[in-house]
């Protein structure tokens, strides 16, 4: 019974994924080289905020479960799965931003935590276009934000990424895309996810970089590879505004 189940799946999912790694691999080492970079970035973050603030630092918690997220839409990505690849990425834009929002209260990011009755955001989702305007109003972000419109690059970024919800929410079904019902590797699809990968990295190392400027200065390892990996672009308005 047990080998029959495993014969099952395979045949339904695994055969597929396998087929589509291996394409994507061979196909996209590349941009797959880049990923581990931004991989190990990622993790970096979490040793660097756990390290400023302690493990009590919510931003850190945020940040080992952003880099989980990550994990978890690279393997979709690598299986074919493009859709719920860039639908996970939606989540990594939310938590580095709730992190951020619920530094300036510990009692109401243990509420929102514990699920409580008067928890922030209850029944209301996550992210809101108010509380993200309102975060980014603070000092920390005040002056790069009215100059290169962060919360609008971050609001339109999060509203693409919320297209995956659905399969509706693109112009055709992922399987019409695909052409059948089962995961393929297909260029056109990776790509964009990868460009959407290296965007929410961007963004949310940039308002990490906003609210710990020390950090950007610095020239411990972990930082010095976020640095290495954001785009040029984000880093020269950085540079602009914490050097």
């Amino acid at each position: 019974m047990v080998k029959k189940a495993c014969e099952e799946m395979e045949n339904l999912v695994l055969r597929w994924a396998q087929s589509s790694w291996k394409d994507t691999i061979s196909l996209e080492h590349k941009d797959l080289h880049e990923v581990k970079k931004i991989w190990s970035a990622s993790i970096g973050w979490s040793y660097m905020l756990m390290e400023e603030e302690g493990t009590d630092n919510i931003s850190y918690y945020m940040a080992l479960e952003t880099h989980v997220d990550m994990e978890a839409s690279t393997l979709m990505a690598l299986s074919g799965f493009y859709r719920h690849a860039n639908l996970i990425l939606r989540g990594w834009i939310e938590l580095a931003f709730l992190g951020l929002w619920f530094l300036n209260s510990r009692e109401l990011f243990e509420k929102w935590a514990e699920n409580a009755p008067d928890a922030p955001f209850k029944g209301r989702g996550y992210f809101r276009e108010k509380w993200l305007r309102q975060l980014l109003r603070e000092p920390s972000f005040r002056d790069f934000n009215l100059k290169y419109d962060l919360a609008d690059e971050v609001l339109n970024l999060f509203g693409e990424l919320s297209k995956a919800t659905h399969a509706k929410g693109k112009e055709i079904h992922e399987t019409m895309d695909r052409g059948d019902s089962v995961t393929r590797f297909r260029k056109e699809s990776f790509k964009q996810w990868f460009f959407n990968l290296c965007h929410v990295f961007d963004v949310t190392s940039t308002a990490l970089f906003l609210r710990y400027p020390n950090l950007f200065k610095s020239q411990r390892r972990e930082a010095v590879e976020i640095r290495g990996t954001i785009s040029k672009s984000k880093l020269e308005q950085l540079q602009a505004f914490l050097t």
